[in-house]
Parts: structure tokens; sequence; C-alpha cells
């Protein structure tokens, strides 16, 4: 070999060996952070350890929703499959034995949920082991084969349907980022509707975990670590469970669709909020398959929460807004009469009062205690939609309430553009004479409503209600409306001659020792018998609470008012209850 070739060879193997030096340097110097990360992806998995999840009380601290203990049978596939054929049979048949279910039926569990789950993580095989079969597998020995008995949380509502529209329930879900973590994905729970949903995050919790080591074919090395759970933040609502009780009840007890709101008008707190028909959440807890299926196929809609998802004309029980309307914009006074005949002409069309005779002259005070539509419609007709939608959003309405509650509608308030947009025809008189009476396109959520008449009761403080006692994650959201203190009380006085004249809508609402304002109303609706309201608040003169009472399909009844008459007496003794226990 020449000493040229030579030097060339040799001069190249360096360079080579420069090269893979280099190349080593950076795989294992600059990039080991990374290539560490890989590594210990492929050959560290965690065990979750699922938190807690926090309680929720009612104002009183009364649980209506909390993590049970719940026992349940494992099973390890990579120390149960290490055993021999007719060890791992005797261990079946041993399982069924103990807890009544089929052999086979254990088999094909184990063999399901094997194909989808790495060897080391324990199988849940059962749920809900009751003592004696706990007791029974911890003498068998059959720990030794992989088999153990653990203890998870599973959540309860004690109140089921009477509440459940508002706490909601949880459910399983799945999260992406865990395939990553972990090397295959796990079930959790997480809030599917009402307060578990909204405050899902905080309720939630820190899930733990435990390190393990794993070989090339998933099967654990060693334990290396725990990270222990976090239990998720309890959280107080501004429910009273007896009130809400008895709300619920008043619905159930004769199947009555609707939904009841009561709530305090100074703070926007919720003391209750009914809805029904309902369901147990406990049922989609329980995977109580067949019962799921009937409230997810019902044509009554159970899961609807009437209260906010519900949207409704709210007929006359919107005269109270369209009064106060005309006051501020002096197209009426309080001495100012309008002459019901029965029925009043606009244009070509005839629109009429309920009472087909007529109420002859009457103030605004009368037109509200004896619901007169024809006053109504001269109202309307004076302050035009325009006016009219201004007011109801100056109240609330057409807009969501801010309620901490999933779901919530913000109904509809009409305007001349809006039925162009919608229908391609311009705005007609006589829709102004049906928006003043609370019909026609208008729809509201009974919560909206309560929010609205709270304004009225409270003499003029808008708030943004809420179902949350503590902790605060808001403070107390109100505005001071520009409205007269002096024309609210005129209406105040014509909703309290609504109960109080012998001759007002709501007159059998009259209770001895309390003063009560309302507004009864029945909104029509196409095809099908009209839907029926009460609206209030007591006591009258410093009101503590207001109510909101909506039936679908209710007609035109004096049923209302003994529903609210019923709740208010029940409230009564609530609060009488609780003094006398101070």
């Amino acid at each position: 070999m020449s000493i040229t070739r030579l030097r060339i060879f040799s001069f190249s193997t360096v360079v080579l060996f420069t090269i893979l030096f280099f190349s080593l340097w950076n795989l294992q110097v600059n990039h080991y952070s990374y290539y560490k990360q890989l590594s210990d992806k492929n050959c560290i998995r965690l065990l979750p350890l699922p938190a807690a999840r926090g309680s929720i009380y009612d104002r009183k601290g009364r649980v209506l929703a909390e993590d049970r203990p719940l026992f349940i049978l494992t099973l390890i596939p990579q120390e149960f499959f290490a055993q021999k054929r007719e060890v791992r049979e005797w261990v079946l048949t041993r399982l069924s034995e103990i807890t009544g279910v089929c052999k086979e039926e254990i088999r094909d569990r184990i063999e399901r949920k094997r194909r989808i789950t790495p060897p080391f993580v324990p199988l849940v095989i059962l749920k809900g082991l009751n003592r004696k079969e706990i007791s029974a597998v911890e003498e068998s020995g059959l720990n030794l084969y992989g088999i153990s008995i653990q203890v998870i949380p599973e959540r309860y509502y004690p109140y089921g349907e009477i509440s459940a529209h508002i706490i909601g329930y949880v459910g399983r879900g799945e999260r992406e980022e865990e395939e990553r973590r972990y090397g295959y994905q796990l079930p959790y729970r997480v809030g599917k509707a009402g307060i578990e949903r909204s405050m899902d995050e905080y309720l939630r919790g820190e899930d733990g975990g435990e390190e393990v080591e794993v070989d090339h074919l998933a099967r654990e090395v060693r334990r290396l670590g725990v990270k222990y759970p976090r239990k998720g933040g309890d959280i107080y609502l501004t429910i009273d469970i007896d009130l809400q009780k008895v709300c619920y009840q008043l619905l159930a007890k004769e199947r009555l669709k609707g939904a009841i709101v009561v709530l305090q008008p100074f703070t926007g707190e919720i003391l209750a909020m009914a809805s029904y028909p309902s369901f147990n959440p406990n049922d989609f807890i329980e995977g109580a398959t067949e019962k799921i299926r009937q409230v997810l196929t019902s044509p009554s809609s159970p899961l609807l929460n009437r209260a906010i998802s519900g949207i409704y004309s709210p007929g006359s029980t919107f005269k109270p807004l369209v009064a106060i309307a005309g006051l501020e914009k002096k197209k009426i006074f309080a001495n100012t009469y309008f002459y019901c005949a029965g029925r009043y002409r606009i244009g070509n069309r005839f629109f009429y009062c309920w009472k087909r005779d007529g109420h002859h002259w009457l103030d605004v005070r009368k037109a509200l205690a004896y619901s007169c539509n024809v006053f109504f419609y001269k109202l309307g007709e004076r302050l035009g939609v325009d006016t009219l939608r201004n007011f109801c959003l100056l109240f609330g309405l057409g807009e969501k309430t801010g309620v901490e509650l999933p779901g919530e509608k913000k109904g509809l308030i009409p305007s001349r553009e809006w039925k162009y947009f919608k229908k391609k025809e311009e705005w007609y008189k006589g829709e102004t004479a049906h928006f003043a009476i609370g019909q026609g396109y208008l729809l509201t959520t009974p919560l909206q409503m309560a929010r609205a008449i709270s304004v009225i009761a409270n003499k003029g403080y808008l708030f943004t209600p809420t179902i949350i006692l503590k902790p605060k994650f808001r403070s107390l959201l109100l505005k001071k409306l520009k409205l007269s203190s002096k024309n609210i009380e005129i209406v105040r006085q014509g909703m309290q001659a609504v109960v109080e004249d012998p001759y007002g809508t709501a007159h059998s609402l009259m209770i001895r020792d309390m003063r009560v304002a309302a507004k009864t109303g029945t909104a029509q609706v196409k095809g099908k018998e009209a839907n029926s309201w009460i609206v209030g608040f007591c006591p009258f003169e410093h009101p503590q609470i207001v109510f909101v009472i909506l039936i679908e399909q209710g007609g035109v009844s004096t049923h209302r008012v003994g529903i609210a008459r019923e709740l208010i007496e029940s409230w009564k003794r609530l609060v009488k209850t609780e003094k006398g226990n101070k």
C-alpha cells in the first residue's frame, strides 16, 4: 500500500470516528432530556388514584350530593394469568360461588376488559360488594392470584328527583392526555348537567397516581412512588332543600308539567327551583340502562330544566312591566282611565278582552287587578314596539340571567328588524297589541320573570341571580335602574289589588297575617291548551321572597292560585320553624 493511500485511509478513519463521536455526544449529552423522556414513557406507567369529588350542600349544610365508598372486586391480569389453568378455573368457580354471578359471565368480563387494558392495571370485575362477600373473598386467599377488594368513591344524590335539575349528575368521560401520559385511556367522572357540570373543575379535585416500571411486554417490574389525590372542593348552594321539596311536590302530586322558582328579591339568591317532570340522577351513576333509556326518549323531556331552559310567552304576567313603561314614558298617569268595552279595534281587526262584556272605565291599578287586555292594547299602541322592547331589555329579558347553571336560554324579545329578518315582513300594529299583553313572539323563562318581578318587589334593583352561596366565586351583581319609585309603587299597588280586590284575578290568594302582591297570566299556545302563570312577592311591605309558577297547558284556571297559596303557607311554616329552633 502506498504512503498516499495509507494517509487517505487514515484520514477517512479519523473523520468517521470524529463524526461518530460527536453524534454520540449529541445523543447522550445535548439531547439527554428528550430521549430520557421517551425512554421513561416506554417503561414507566402511572396507576391512577382518582380524587374524591367535593360534596354539594344546601344553604343549611344538608347534603345534596356526596361521594360514598363503593367496594369493588378487581383482578390484575398479570398475576392471574401467570397461574396454571386449573388454578384459574378454581378462582373463577370460587368467585361465582361467593358473588352469585355466573362463572362464564365473570370470564367474559375479564376477557373483554383485558383486551383494552395493560396487564398490570386492575380490572374491575364486580361492583357493590356487601360485607358477607367481602369477608368470603378475604378468607378464601384469592388475593394470592391477583384478586383484591378496593374502595372507590361513588356519587350519591340523597334527594333524587327533587333537586335533579339543579345538582345534575356525573358520568364517564375520556381525556386525550391520558393516552399520552399512561399509554391508554382511563374512564373518569365528569359533570354532565347542573352544578356538577358548571362547577366540575372545582368539584373534581386532583387525581393522584402510583408510578410503575414495566418491561417491554408491559409487565410490572417494580413500583416507584405515589402521588396522593387531592379531594375536590365543597360547594354550598343558596337552595333550601325543605322549600325545594315543597315546590317539587306541588307539581309532582298532580303531575303538572312546569316550573316553580323562589328567590330573595334583594340578594338574588335562589331558594328553590323545581322543574317537573324530573329524573333520578342516581340512575345515571348506577348504570340503570332501561331507566336511562326511558328518560332520554320520553316525550315529556324530563331532562329539561324548565325554569331556565323552557321558553314561554309570559301572558299577562308581563303587564306590570308594560304599566311601568307607560308611567315612565308618561303615556299614562296614576289617574289615567281607559274604557274597556270588551274589544278594541286596530285596523280591520278586533282584539278582545278576556271579559267579553268589558271592564268599563279603569285606571292602571284596576287594569292590573282585573288583568284587562283592552287597557294594555291601548297602552301598547301608545308606547309602540320599540319602547316595549327597550323596557324588556331594561328588566333583563332577552338575555341570560347569568345564573351558575348550564343550558340557560335567553328567550326572545321581538323587534321590527327581527321580524323582517326572520319572516321578510313588516311589523303590524296588531302585533304590538299582542306584545303588550305578553303574547305573540315574546318568549321568556321562569327565572327571567322572577328576576324582572324582583325589580318591582325591591323597588328598582336588577340583580344577577345566584345559586351558589359559598365559596363566593363572584360578588353580588346588581344595578339601580333609572325608574321612578313613585311609578314602581303604583304598579306594586296594582299587583296588591290582584289579591286584595274582591274581583282581583288572584283574590283567593288572600292569606291571614301576610299581604301578598301577585299577577296571574294565561298564554295561548298554538294547537294546545294555554300555559298558566302566576308571579308575585311577599310580604308586600318588605318582600322576602319572589315566586314564579308556570304550568304548561294549565289553561284558564284558578289552580295556579291554589299552588301559590300552598307555597306561601309552606314557606311561612318553614320560616316559623327556623326561628323557633334558634
